[in-house]
């Protein structure tokens, strides 16, 4: 079972996509999309923090970074930077 399991997953490494952006060199349009997206999520948590209501608790920082990296990806998936 494990010589199959491992044949299997040596065939489909090869099926992945092969990219030949460099994620850390950002053309021109994705650092102005980028810019403007960590504008407005900036605006976006100096209204709701944690983006559910009032926490207190040791996690809150936690959850704020969370929640602010979750809003830069949606914006940057809604832009089509990826």
């Amino acid at each position: 079972m494990k010589l199959i399991t491992l044949i299997a997953l040596i065939s489909l490494t090869g099926c992945a996509a092969k990219s030949d952006h460099n994620p850390l060199q950002l053309s021109e349009q994705e650092k102005k999309d980028r810019s403007t997206c960590m504008d407005k999520v900036a605006k976006e948590m100096s209204k709701n923090p944690t983006g559910y209501g009032m926490e207190s608790s040791a996690m809150n920082g936690f959850n704020i970074s969370l929640r602010e990296g979750e809003l830069i990806n949606l914006c940057m998936k809604a832009k089509g930077a990826y």
